[in-house]
């Protein structure tokens, strides 16, 4: 929606994946973990844009941001080398679906560039950094024992809150014509001005 020359709203639907890794080293009791949680996201991105220039635009824009979680999902790998001569893995993967807040609230702020190829077409470059207001995960409750769990446990959630830096490259093409307001001169006058015209092959 195009509020002024310079001004836009623009409402968006994506597809996103988040996730993080983790890892823990053999302790004294020779036991480790590594593995990564990764969840799934419908986002709906609300945005005000504000762009400058003639041919070469620049933009930034301000906006918030719905996420609907759709999946998370858990592997977990544990292994042991508390006998001398052996190794055993097991996997410990589970559904953390449970785990995760339903919707999560956001804001995100960007920049970007278009630049034109030809008369309809254009070459857009941006980058955009998401970060969540609300809480992504649920906090969970841990007796936090020594010899049972510690803070670095790696479902233990405490204030987490999703963040991504996004760059993008794309093309953008222009339905309606950008001369729809030319005025035509009159048959019996004739003009030997021209306007040069980018054309795609």
């Amino acid at each position: 929606l195009k509020a002024a020359s310079f001004l836009l709203l623009q409402l968006e639907m994506n597809y996103e994946e988040n996730g993080f890794n983790f890892k823990n080293n053999h302790d004294l009791t020779g036991v480790g973990y590594t593995g990564n949680y990764k969840t799934k996201y419908i986002s709906i991105p609300l945005t005000t844009i504000f762009e400058i220039g003639k041919n070469i635009k620049y933009y930034g824009y301000v906006g918030i941001n719905l996420r609907l979680l759709v999946k998370a999902d858990n592997y977990t790998s544990v292994s042991s080398t508390s006998e001398p001569v052996a190794l055993h893995t097991y996997d410990l993967s589970y559904d953390p679906t449970f785990l995760f807040n339903k919707s999560e609230f956001g804001g995100l702020v960007g920049l970007g560039i278009k630049i034109p190829l030809c008369e309809k077409v254009r070459l857009l470059i941006d980058s955009r950094y998401n970060f969540g207001i609300t809480k992504a995960a649920k906090n969970t409750e841990f007796d936090y024992n020594a010899s049972h769990w510690t803070t670095d446990t790696p479902d233990n959630f405490q204030k987490v809150h999703n963040r991504s830096l996004v760059l993008s490259l794309g093309i953008s093409y222009c339905l309606k014509s950008q001369n729809k307001n030319r005025i035509t001169k009159p048959p019996n006058i004739q003009s030997t001005k021209t306007k040069p015209t980018l054309e795609c092959l």
